[in-house]
């Protein structure tokens, strides 16, 4: 559920109350973090996606922490997934890895390996992933 969207936090209650498990948006550039930070649902969502809208390599790392230390400023300790898209995408994949959390990768997120070149498909970004320590 992102949080930014109008009626999330309603959602949210009605999925909750059914015993649907609710992973909870925060996107970068959106009120979504101050919301869900004052949220009386927020304890109970499964896990917090921290998005990074910034696409430009130059700043989403910044942007990235900044978002990070509004989720955990919060104090609700849920669990986070840290991701970016287009040219964000890897250099925010690579902070998530330093910081232990959960990433993801795919052409929702990046056409583009971390070398530039075209994916040819989803399982080419998540083998350039996961290639070791030092990758992407």
């Amino acid at each position: 559920m992102n949080w930014h969207e109008p009626g999330a936090e309603a959602v949210t209650a009605a999925l909750l109350e059914r015993g649907i498990g609710v992973e909870a948006g925060r996107w970068s550039g959106t009120d979504g973090p101050e919301r869900f930070a004052r949220s009386p649902l927020a304890p109970r969502v499964l896990r917090v996606l921290a998005e990074v809208t910034v696409t430009d390599p130059d700043t989403a790392t910044a942007t990235a922490r900044e978002l990070l230390a509004a989720v955990a400023a919060s104090g609700h300790g849920r669990p986070v997934l840290l991701h970016g898209s287009d040219g964000g995408a890897w250099p925010v994949l690579r902070l998530a890895r330093q910081r232990g959390l959960d990433t993801r990768i795919g052409v929702e997120d990046t056409l583009l390996l971390p070398d530039g070149r075209p994916a040819a498909d989803n399982a080419q970004l998540v083998r350039a992933a996961a290639a070791g320590p030092g990758a992407p």
